[in-house]
This record gives structure tokens, C-alpha cells and sequence, in this order.
């Protein structure tokens, strides 16, 4: 499949940019460490021995940032053909437009215990987690030599 050429590639920016590979390995495994490890510290205070099911959400949420990052970073090391806006906008999406609001609202509905708004946050939140793959998916497909 002959994939036309727009504007500069993931390979060309990170040449710009001198990032080694060795970087980029260690940003994709400490940044999803991260994440994941904010979202527990703003889970802890809220766990009080029971109900833990209804802080998933704010879980899902922390994955769902961690899988963007993931994205972004196999684009790094295994797409270098693919544009360099479609990572940019990747990581806009998920980290400002989709990921901070679900994270917000998870973290007001998770200690409530309200079981049905639990609920439907959370299958949005998996939602957005199966939309990542998916992308990734569709990625890999299209960019991958």
C-alpha cells in the first residue's frame, strides 16, 4: 500500500531531534510507570478497606493515559514512517481532550458509590481503553513496513 507523504515523519523528527533510541526506551517504560503511580496515590485516600470496585474508573483512567504514552513511544522506535501530527495529535487527545476529564469525573464519582454512575464510567473509560488498541492496531497496519 503506497502511503503518500505529508509533512514530516516520526523517523524525521527524532533525527531533528538526536533522540536515541536508549531515550525512547527509557521515557516508554518510567512515563507509564508514572502514570500509573499518580493515579494510585490520588486512589489511596479514598480506599477505606471495602468498595474498591467503584475506584476502577480512576484506574481505567491512569491506563488509558499510559496506553496513549505507549502508543506514542512504539511509534517512536517501530513506525518511523508515519506522520509526525498523527502522534502529536494522538498524545493531544488522550492527554488533554480525553484522558484529564474522565480522570476528573472518575475521581468525583468513584467515592460517591453511586453504582450505576460507577458503572457507566467505567465502561466509558474501557471504551476509551479499546479505542487505543484499536487505533494502535490500525497504526501498525498502515505504517508498518
Amino acid at each position: 500500500m503506497d502511503i503518500p507523504k505529508q509533512g514530516i515523519t516520526v523517523g524525521e523528527a527524532n533525527l531533528k531531534a538526536c533522540t536515541s533510541r536508549a531515550a525512547i526506551w527509557l521515557a516508554g517504560i518510567s512515563v507509564p510507570f508514572l502514570f500509573m503511580a499518580g493515579t494510585l496515590t490520588i486512589v489511596y485516600p479514598f480506599y477505606n478497606g471495602h468498595n474498591m470496585w467503584s475506584l476502577l474508573p480512576i484506574l481505567f483512567g491512569g491506563v488509558h493515559m499510559s496506553l496513549v504514552w505507549v502508543i506514542t513511544v512504539y511509534m517512536d522506535l517501530y513506525l518511523p514512517q508515519a506522520p509526525r501530527t498523527v502522534q502529536r495529535d494522538l498524545l493531544i487527545f488522550g492527554w488533554v481532550y480525553s484522558g484529564p476529564p474522565i480522570m476528573v469525573i472518575a475521581i468525583l464519582v468513584g467515592p460517591s458509590c453511586i453504582t450505576w454512575m460507577v458503572v457507566t464510567v467505567g465502561c466509558l473509560s474501557v471504551v476509551l481503553i479499546y479505542g487505543d488498541i484499536a487505533f494502535w492496531v490500525h497504526l501498525v497496519r498502515t505504517y508498518k513496513k
